[in-house]
């Protein structure tokens, strides 16, 4: 027990988190990697745009002491030199406008205007709290935005284009994992607390028992592609994958 404390504690340093100590366990993102292009397994990813704000989003919320950490321009768009040469000085692929920050501030102060939903992010006991679980033989590692025990939830966070497709916004990019994922984490269900970037909707969705389902499937998934890959007893070269399917 004692050894995972201290390996969580470390884990809520986000550079301990996602940089090269945070490596030696599984996740979500690792999963969907795994799933679709396993020979792209621990390379790094370009931001992008809907990652960068989906960040902001999350750090306004839950952690605005941080906010300061994103560097926002104020130039009409990402083609102008003013712009250029700010990513080129910067350690970061892409940086907000301030056309950005004002649309998220006006998200985070819609969400927070939901006088239930605030009460449910202000009653959380816990924020940014990272576990640590063995699963099949492996360790994963997550970090859940808010836990509330005594509503019985880890809530999440979520921005989205369209929120009347969030269902298959779930299946499209994993939350159906991340959810299963969390519930062996923590031992509670997920409930995503979700914005629509178009429409300023806000919604409170669940993950069904089938969510649930498909999600466990694709973490056994990219299990089994990891130990085919990348396991002790790894026995294919990665350069040899390839997709199978009918279409």
């Amino acid at each position: 027990m004692g050894k995972n404390k201290s390996i969580i504690d470390r884990l809520r340093i986000d550079d301990d988190y996602y940089g090269k100590f945070g490596e030696q366990f599984l996740s979500n993102s690792d999963i969907k990697i795994l799933r679709e292009a396993p020979e792209r397994f621990h390379q790094k990813t370009e931001s992008t745009l809907p990652m960068v704000q989906g960040g902001y989003f999350h750090t306004s919320i839950l952690e605005p002491e941080k906010i300061g950490n994103y560097e926002i321009i104020d130039v009409s768009s990402r083609r102008v030199k003013k712009y250029i040469e700010a990513v080129d000085e910067s350690d970061d692929d892409i940086l907000l406008l301030n056309k950005d920050k004002e649309m998220l501030d006006e998200l985070k102060d819609i969400l927070l205007s939901k006088n239930h939903i605030k009460t449910i992010i202000d009653s959380c006991e816990k924020k940014e709290e990272p576990m640590i679980k063995g699963i099949e033989g492996i360790m994963f590692k997550g970090k859940a935005d808010l836990i509330n025990e005594g509503h019985g939830f880890i809530y999440d966070l979520k921005t989205t284009s369209d929120i009347a497709k969030f269902y298959w916004s779930v299946r499209t990019y994993g939350y159906d994992s991340q959810g299963w994922i969390y519930r062996e984490l923590f031992g509670l269900p997920m409930c995503f607390i979700v914005i629509c970037k178009k429409t300023k909707q806000v919604g409170m969705f669940t993950l069904s028992e089938e969510s649930y389902s498909n999600g466990k499937r694709k973490v056994m998934e990219g299990i089994d592609n990891y130990n085919l890959y990348y396991g002790d007893e790894a026995s294919v070269d990665v350069s040899q994958h390839y997709i199978v399917g009918e279409v």
